[in-house]
């Protein structure tokens, strides 16, 4: 019996377009991430999932409305789909980091598992929440089609750990655009693949 987890990428958000780091800050979203939305509900419109899922997060909430809209299911809110906490580097500039945090700065680029913001939530305490969040979704689902809406920090570190991989790899795996999906598939043990 196969548990299938369809995974949504939010919707652009003001801190996409202003390049912020948005993190667990709950943004806006934009005009084109509205547009966004209207061509989401429209794929999803003949994608068949039994539950929905969501990030407590506006954004997130808003692109499972979009998700759901030709399918009527409620929405159930689960906060360890949320994105990173970065602590000190909410609502600053991407383009400041270098200079503000320069260490900082190179974990996230080089060496994400090393990232530790201060006040936030660790790399490594996010790929440990995400993964466990996505088993603990996959076991009560078992048997069901999911569609869970997340963030793109949070499906990375997924993603790397669906291919069996320990976070020093997280590089290896590509950011995903703000609306885009990723299908994981557990199987009956619960082992995890990601079909082509």
């Amino acid at each position: 019996m196969k548990t299938t987890i369809i995974l949504v990428r939010h919707c652009e958000a003001q801190g996409n377009h202003e390049r912020i780091f948005q993190g667990a800050t709950d943004c806006d979203i934009t005009e084109r991430g509205e547009r966004q939305l209207e061509a989401l509900s429209e794929r999803f419109r003949t994608i068949e999932f039994d539950v929905l899922y969501s990030s407590p997060l506006r954004r997130a909430r808003r692109t499972a409305e979009a998700v759901n809209l030709y399918h009527g299911l409620p929405v159930q809110i689960e906060p360890g789909l949320r994105e990173i906490n970065a602590g000190h580097w909410e609502g600053k500039r991407w383009a400041d980091f270098p200079a503000l945090y320069p260490d900082e700065a190179r974990a996230w680029n080089l060496a994400p598992w090393d990232f530790a913001p201060k006040g936030g939530e660790t790399m490594r305490q996010v790929y440990e929440r995400i993964s466990a969040t996505v088993r603990s979704i996959a076991q009560k689902e078992r048997g069901r089609r999911v569609a869970a809406v997340s963030h793109g920090c949070a499906i990375r570190n997924l993603l790397c750990y669906a291919h069996g991989w320990p976070i020093e790899r997280l590089n290896e795996i590509e950011w995903c655009d703000n609306t885009a999906v990723s299908v994981l598939e557990f199987d009956e043990d619960g082992a995890i693949s990601i079909p082509m």
